[in-house]
């Protein structure tokens, strides 16, 4: 008889907890975005460059990388880890051979994303370079992307 009972309470708390995670996901629907890494290299000629994007703090995973949006350079998508984009961190890069190559702040990557809940994400400059291959410091920021965003009800 006390197998029977243990059996029984430890079946219950078994379907609880299964109910209970299905009630958490199905409060926080899958969401997909895109944010905008944006380089500002000041007055120095960007010619090539590196910056590691992280989640930091929710549940996101990056879907996919597209180029930026400048004219003349950096519209193809940058080199990436094709593995990268099971998780929440990935490392970017890219350069041009433009004999101009732009100065200021640049948009040189868009990165897709897929969330439940609020995410917040960082940049971290690895390396940056002029067309002589000197370093030059630049600033690196990550931020919503006026493209439109869509829910998946699961």
């Amino acid at each position: 008889m006390r197998f029977i009972l243990a059996f029984c309470l430890l079946l219950n708390l078994t379907l609880i907890s299964i109910a209970h995670g299905q009630v958490v996901a199905a409060t926080q629907p899958t969401q997909f975005s895109a944010a905008d890494i944006t380089i500002d290299s000041g007055g120095a000629a960007l010619a090539a460059w590196q910056v590691e994007l992280v989640a930091t703090q929710g549940e996101v995973k990056i879907v996919g990388v597209e180029g930026g949006t400048h004219k003349d350079v950096y519209r193809d998508p940058p080199y990436y880890d094709p593995a990268a984009l099971a998780g929440g961190r990935i490392i970017l890069a890219s350069y041009t051979t433009n004999a101009n190559p732009p100065k200021g702040k640049v948009l040189v990557a868009r990165v897709h994303l897929q969330s439940r809940g609020e995410f917040t994400m960082t940049t971290k400059v690895i390396a940056a370079a002029d067309p002589g291959a000197g370093k030059i410091d630049v600033t690196a920021s990550v931020s919503k992307s006026n493209s439109q965003s869509s829910s998946a009800k699961e």
